[in-house]
């Protein structure tokens, strides 16, 4: 008995086990298993592969810029020219619309002077002086309002913002300057808009208000919803720049796309109070409505690795599985064979029967059911 028992174990161990396969001819079946394969082919090696280069470890990168703001070149220009000016008589803007305008330059225009990732430029100015009549231990006290006047930022569209921009990845390692790479703009139909101070080699970009508006598709005379312009009431605007090195199959071809949308449904306004360094009781307010230009810095880089590409064949193996899973239920349960199909690729042993002629034999091995089972 002990014997036979390590007998067994010695037969169990130094054995190999291996699956059994079936050999089908069956041309529809062998058909629908090669259409599997090249569909798994093609989607493994063409799309995931080639398309999306998943061969490829991708990061976001992390961006910083520096805005810079500079007044339009207006020389020639007079104030009767803009149409939202209150001293242009032949415009269709009603006059209650129109305000008096002045050139203000980058100081006066841009506020707050510096910001983190976004620019504010007025377009109208609504200038307030106040006095405090009264003590502010009282309760009741605020200032009161002694003037109030209002005005439009003459050829704000004329503006020019130059911004600086670089990237970092830090898992990557890869960091680049939007001075030393390629870049371009691209309009709300994602064409590019022929634009020579864009992604220049050696320079920053250079935007005019002008063409920010163009490529976000708006103008600052347009109307609202409340029926006012975006001169009036303000506009923010949302600048996306992405980089990306996996456009081509050469990683070190870096590149950026720079984007604008306009979030027409909103306006934007920012109050700036000023007090009398002399009187404490006189302060004065600049309600300012305008374009505010927030920047947002994305994309997908990108580096070989060995491990990104080994994950996507085996996905593919997993794919394989399926495929040939798929076809065994085909070949099982929908062709007029399938009850043939069964019985070869299955086959029943009777234990009840089995047990018996283990016991009547004494020794398995040698038993034809047993024989057959392990065939």
């Amino acid at each position: 008995m002990t014997g036979s028992f390590f007998s067994r174990l010695k037969d169990s161990i130094f054995s190999y086990q291996t699956p059994k396969i079936v050999k089908i001819h069956d041309t529809r079946l062998a058909l629908i298993h090669y259409a599997f394969m090249i569909l798994i082919f093609a989607y493994v090696v063409g799309f995931q592969i080639v398309w999306e280069k998943n061969y490829l470890m991708k990061e976001p990168p992390t961006g910083t810029i520096r805005i810079s703001t500079l007044k339009g070149n207006l020389t020639g220009t007079k104030v009767g020219d803009y149409p939202y000016c209150r001293s242009n008589v032949t415009t269709n803007i009603p006059s209650a619309m129109r305000y008096r305008c002045l050139f203000w330059d980058e100081g006066e225009a841009v506020f707050p002077v510096t910001e983190q990732s976004a620019v504010f430029l007025s377009s109208r100015v609504t200038t307030t002086n106040l006095t405090l009549a009264c003590s502010m231990e009282d309760p009741a006290c605020s200032f009161t309002a002694v003037s109030q006047d209002t005005i439009y930022v003459g050829g704000v569209e004329n503006f020019t913002l130059m911004f600086d921009h670089a990237f970092y990845t830090a898992t990557l390692n890869i960091q680049a300057n939007a001075k030393d790479i390629a870049g371009r703009l691209l309009d709300t139909d994602n064409n590019q808009m022929n634009v020579p101070l864009v992604g220049q080699s050696g320079s920053s970009d250079i935007l005019d208000v002008n063409t920010i508006l163009r490529a976000a598709n708006v103008k600052l005379d347009d109307m609202t919803s409340g029926n006012e312009t975006f001169r009036y009431s303000g506009l923010l605007i949302l600048c996306f720049i992405k980089y990306d090195n996996t456009h081509s199959y050469n990683t070190d071809n870096i590149r950026y796309t720079i984007t604008f949308t306009a979030l027409k449904s909103t306006e934007f306004k920012a109050v700036e109070q000023m007090y009398n360094s002399l009187n404490a009781s006189e302060k004065t307010t600049r309600n300012r409505h305008g374009l505010r230009i927030l920047f947002f810095q994305n994309g997908d880089i990108g580096k070989f690795e060995f491990q990104v590409l080994l994950l996507t064949l085996v996905s593919g193996l997993a794919l394989t599985a399926i495929a040939t899973l798929i076809t065994d239920m085909i070949a099982l349960m929908m062709l007029p064979d399938r009850k043939i199909y069964e019985k070869s690729k299955y086959k029943d042993v009777d234990t009840e029967s089995l047990r018996r002629a283990t016991m009547a034999s004494g020794n398995p091995v040698t038993s034809p059911l047993v024989v057959d089972h392990y065939a």
